[in-house]
């Protein structure tokens, strides 16, 4: 169960991997983003991030879709970020993850104008309503 899927442009950073984890309690971290696959610079920086102790992959936006719908996953506790509005609306409208999320927490998501942000809220309460 992804217990919180948060939008950030900084994907995962030393504030978050505490404060959010602490008090979230994932078992593991997933970071769903096709752009990083190709920055090695920003995956080792994601990696010295994680706290000690708890599992992370970092996935492409499909491959990450995927594993949290994956049945040897479904059961556990996830924490999921994404780096655009974008890539949350595909992950939360997947038909597999129906009812899957608690919490989505939109967070250090730059809009070059509010047009975008308030398209996002309109889609995203289209989907839920």
């Amino acid at each position: 169960m992804v217990i919180l899927l948060r939008i950030d442009d900084r994907l995962l950073h030393g504030q978050v991997a505490f404060s959010w984890l602490n008090t979230m309690g994932p078992e593991a971290i997933v970071i769903a983003n096709d752009e990083i696959l190709s920055n090695e610079i920003q995956k080792t920086a994601i990696k010295m991030a994680k706290p000690a102790g708890i599992k992370m992959t970092i996935r492409s936006l499909e491959d990450g879709i995927h594993l949290i719908n994956n049945d040897r996953v479904k059961e556990m506790k996830l924490f999921v970020v994404v780096k655009t509005t974008e890539d949350a609306l595909k992950v939360v409208k997947d038909e597999d993850n129906e009812d899957m999320f608690e919490l989505i927490d939109i967070s250090n998501y730059y809009c070059f104008n509010i047009t975008c942000l308030f398209s996002f809220v309109k889609q995203f309460y289209s989907f839920i309503a």
